[in-house]
């Protein structure tokens, strides 16, 4: 499963070069991360991320990314992830995730959802912090 988790990461970089590419995650620092070309022109979380979106633990499968705040919601409802116990503190955005690992095709399909509704979030024209909450 861990090598399917990876090949959806691939397919979403490979999809959209223009958007995305993989870069260090800027939080974990030994692993990639699936990050902006450019973040400077995304959603303002953009800025304190360094344009990272999300990244894969190895070890495991599970998963980091950033979402909207209604995506983020979805997500805990649905039992697919919950906020990392610093979202909001540090350097951390306040719908920063922890997706748990996919163990069938169903979750994987779910993982695969999840992960172009954060690079569709993050690659946002760039905004208040404050509005992008109030339109989640």
């Amino acid at each position: 499963m861990l090598i399917r988790l990876q090949s959806v990461f691939d397919d979403t970089v490979a999809a959209r070069p223009d958007v995305v590419r993989y870069q260090k995650s800027y939080f974990e620092k030994h692993s990639d991360a699936v990050t902006l070309c450019h973040p400077q022109c995304g959603h303002v979380y953009a800025l304190g991320t360094k344009g990272e979106v999300g990244h894969i633990h190895p070890g495991d499968g599970s998963m980091h990314m950033i979402m909207s705040p209604s995506d983020t919601v979805t997500a805990i409802e649905r039992g697919w992830g919950e906020l990392h116990s610093l979202a909001g503190r540090l350097d951390l955005p306040i719908t920063y995730m922890f997706v748990y690992a996919p163990r069938d095709e169903t979750e994987l399909q779910a993982v695969e959802q999840l992960l172009d509704a954060a690079v569709a979030h993050m690659s946002e024209r760039r905004r208040s912090e404050g509005a992008a909450v109030a339109s989640g």
